[in-house]
């Protein structure tokens, strides 16, 4: 069989995202693997989302659209599953796009690995700005790895991210269905659990392909309103699928470790005091003593870093910046563009990177300021909690 003779299903849940879903459906209709099944699902829009779907629907016969009373991401993922052709399934978000040789990139690596998941990395678009994410090399994860443990204790590189993959129909059905119908957070987490009880062969590609929105509106960055609650519900979903393949026993110590990891993260995002809760922490306080320092990154490695290191009184934080200062608000606390550093005397710049591979981005951002090797620094953090 022809690589050009298999069809892949493109599924795409949409709810109010009229503004952003001409672009994402037009990235699809324009893939380069023209054998594809776009299934539109219009999870109850209000907006012109419906109308917009039904309109490409009539000027291109690849185009199936489900129109149904919005009952949230899992079940419009459902009902996409459920009428999927396709030999192969990917996912798209409505408010996102993915260049035109994506899934014909993801089929050729599936049919040549001989893999049942395809994953690749992603582009996020946020602030008017790309940046590509890839965190892992090129290679097959299988049941020699431990994915399953990697998992549960952060280890692991795969984004869970469903959108980034391509997978093939049997295995995703299967997979997703152990996903719970109400769940509104942490479903693509979920779906890799269970991906990895199950020892699918998973194909990494050390490229992106997946322009990944960042809204502020988005489901994924809710900050409050009943994040304790949400955590939970992900916690016992993974719980009744360790359960369920009887895996419960044998993964307890990492399962706990999980628990407590997501918990964490409910406080924290429960908490009126963003700076209450520190989970990372700059491992050698000594090598800023009597420095005047400088923290790049306000995310939550960085607010860490800030709360940790303003407590020292031999040291002195002279400028907080990111490459999205826009992003962040501090009561009290001024996060600034990186451009601030040509005016200010510092000794140090500590970049609050949670890996490697991030510090690397995060340095490179500032190679158009010279600054020399040795005024920046990098060390893995610590867990406090």
């Amino acid at each position: 069989m022809l690589k050009k003779d298999y069809m892949i299903s493109i599924i795409v849940p949409i709810y109010n995202i009229g503004e952003y879903l001409v672009e994402c459906i037009e990235s699809l209709i324009k893939q380069t693997h023209r054998n594809i099944q776009i299934i539109l699902v219009d999870d109850g829009s209000t907006d012109n989302s419906g109308l917009i779907c039904d309109q490409y629907a009539e000027c291109d016969d690849r185009i199936e659209v489900i129109h149904q009373k919005n009952k949230g991401l899992v079940e419009a993922r459902k009902a996409g599953l459920r009428i999927a052709k396709g030999t192969f399934v990917g996912f798209v978000d409505g408010d996102d796009y993915v260049e035109s040789t994506m899934y014909e990139i993801l089929l050729s690596n599936m049919l040549e690995e001989n893999v049942d998941v395809v994953h690749s990395g992603y582009i996020v678009n946020k602030w008017g700005r790309e940046r590509k994410v890839v965190q892992y090399d090129r290679k097959v994860v299988d049941k020699s790895t431990d994915l399953l443990s990697d998992i549960l204790l952060s280890k692991s590189r795969i984004s869970p991210s469903i959108w980034s993959k391509l997978f093939r129909k049997e295995i995703i059905q299967e997979c997703y269905d152990e996903v719970n119908d109400c769940a509104s957070y942490g479903e693509d987490l979920i779906c890799l659990v269970s991906i990895a009880v199950r020892s699918y062969r998973v194909f990494l590609i050390d490229d992106a392909f997946y322009h990944y929105r960042e809204r502020e509106e988005s489901i994924s960055h809710i900050r409050k309103s009943g994040a304790y609650l949400k955590e939970i519900l992900l916690c016992e979903n993974v719980k009744d699928v360790l359960l369920k393949h009887d895996l419960f026993q044998n993964h307890f110590s990492e399962y706990s470790a999980f628990t407590r990891e997501h918990l964490l993260v409910a406080l924290q995002k429960d908490s009126d005091n963003t700076f209450a809760i520190q989970k990372y922490v700059f491992p050698n306080p000594e090598l800023l003593q009597h420095k005047k320092i400088v923290i790049l990154g306000a995310g939550k490695v960085g607010r860490d870093f800030y709360s940790q290191i303003c407590r020292y009184t031999n040291c002195q934080v002279v400028a907080w910046i990111d490459n999205y200062p826009e992003k962040y608000h501090y009561e009290f606390i001024d996060v600034e563009s990186p451009e601030i550093i040509c005016n200010i005397v510092f000794d140090i710049i500590v970049i609050a990177a949670l890996e490697k591979k991030t510090y690397e981005e995060m340095r490179d951002s500032l190679s158009c300021y010279n600054i020399p090797n040795d005024k920046m620094i990098w060390i893995k953090p610590n867990r406090d909690i």
